[in-house]
């Protein structure tokens, strides 16, 4: 039986361009497009016909790119062109240090909070000559911690948990399950966001109604459907993908969920759409008098990616052969690549948190649009999506 597929794509990227010279805005332009190139190309990759899956592509990115400045040779070549841009790309960089800067809205309705870390173990010969450190919290605000894996790797564990608690506000409890690290561990990336949202026309408690979702074309279940009646939206009914689009706002309104209902099947939808058309589709949106009615639902979900990354062309970081010259002399690898996201919507707005964690290990180791049957749903900062998925089936309250 099928169920909610989301994709959540942490909200790294808040671009306000008031203040920016032309060269940074074209900068960010180009950041926007390789993110949501990326984050679609993963989505393709995660997706599934059924079962719980969340996974917030632009966490992944920010991980990413930190290890790739840490990479040389073909290992850092792979790791570029999975996040669609050049190793050396400066203007890349450049976008990442812009918008990590600014990426703390401090709206108490509506905030969106981020960070990364390399944690190391204490006796890690981290090289200085190539000023990593500098580079990766002047670029990336990585920050880089200590702890004492060989000798203490469950404390370790314990302390990296915690970091990701904190920092995903309470949402993410653990990133690195029982076991994930150990005496061969040499370093753990992490990040974690947490974005909060209210509508900016919130649902009222009294409109919600037990109403049937169809999952299936003889399937269905009982889910809380939420309606909002008599407002505004920008909304439109697109043929060519045979798909109705809405474009709720929260009220700072530069935050928007995205919520695309087609006509005949998610999955049909899915083949037509590629990173561009999606926003031609998104874009054919204009004002107008709708009635929305919008299941409350939340997903949550753990997944290892890997083979995923693999897939997308990451192969060499993972080997024998990888190489992390820019980082140490030590002989590493990656081991793992692990990420848990949650998403709820209800009648108030939206909560979101995401945390990711990329541990590398010494290479002896391996490797009335009524939205009642499945949907699409982005949430949009101006035209860089923070958030993608699709609504299946409910999970059980």
């Amino acid at each position: 039986m099928a169920t909610i597929n989301i994709i959540s794509i942490s909200a790294f990227l808040i671009v306000f361009l008031i203040g920016y010279s032309e060269s940074e805005v074209q900068d960010l332009h180009t950041f926007n497009q390789v993110t949501n190139k990326f984050a679609w190309d993963l989505y393709k990759e995660v997706k599934q016909p059924s079962g719980n899956t969340i996974v917030s592509p632009i966490a992944l990115q920010l991980l990413l790119a930190i290890l790739l400045q840490c990479t040389n040779g073909t290992t850092a070549a792979e790791i570029a062109n999975v996040l669609q841009h050049k190793a050396d790309d400066k203007s890349i960089l450049n976008a990442y240090k812009h918008i990590l800067q600014m990426k703390n809205n401090k709206n108490e309705i509506n905030t969106f909070k981020s960070a990364a870390a390399i944690v190391v173990d204490q006796s890690f010969p981290l090289l200085e000559v190539n000023h990593i450190e500098e580079d990766l919290n002047e670029y990336l605000q990585a920050e880089i911690l200590r702890q004492n894996f060989k000798g203490n790797p469950e404390n370790s564990r314990s302390g990296i948990n915690s970091w990701v608690h904190d920092y995903s506000g309470g949402e993410i409890r653990t990133i690195l399950p029982e076991g994930s690290i150990d005496a061969s561990t040499e370093a753990v990336m992490i990040s974690a966001a947490v974005f909060k949202g209210a509508w900016k026309q919130k649902f009222d408690k009294k409109n919600t109604k037990i109403e049937s979702f169809q999952i299936q074309p003889n399937v269905s279940v009982n889910v809380k459907m939420m309606g909002l009646t008599g407002g505004r939206f920008r909304y439109a009914w697109n043929s060519k993908f045979g798909a109705q689009i809405v474009e709720l706002p929260y009220s700072e309104e530069e935050f928007r969920m995205i919520v695309i209902l087609p006509e005949t099947g998610l999955s049909e939808l899915e083949t037509k759409l590629t990173h561009e058309n999606l926003f031609e589709l998104i874009n054919s949106v204009k004002e107008t008098n709708v009635d929305i009615f919008l299941p409350r639902f939340k997903a949550k979900k753990s997944i290892k990616l890997v083979n995923v990354l693999k897939k997308m062309g990451m192969v060499t970081a993972f080997s024998r052969h990888a190489d992390f010259s820019k980082m140490t002399n030590s002989s590493i690898a990656v081991s793992s690549v692990i990420q848990r996201a949650m998403i709820m919507v209800n009648e108030k707005g939206t909560r979101a948190a995401a945390a990711s964690g990329i541990i590398i290990s010494a290479k002896t180791l391996p490797p009335q649009m009524v939205c009642n049957s499945p949907f699409m749903y982005l949430i949009l900062k101006g035209d860089t999506i923070l958030f993608i998925g699709n609504f299946l089936k409910p999970l059980p309250s």
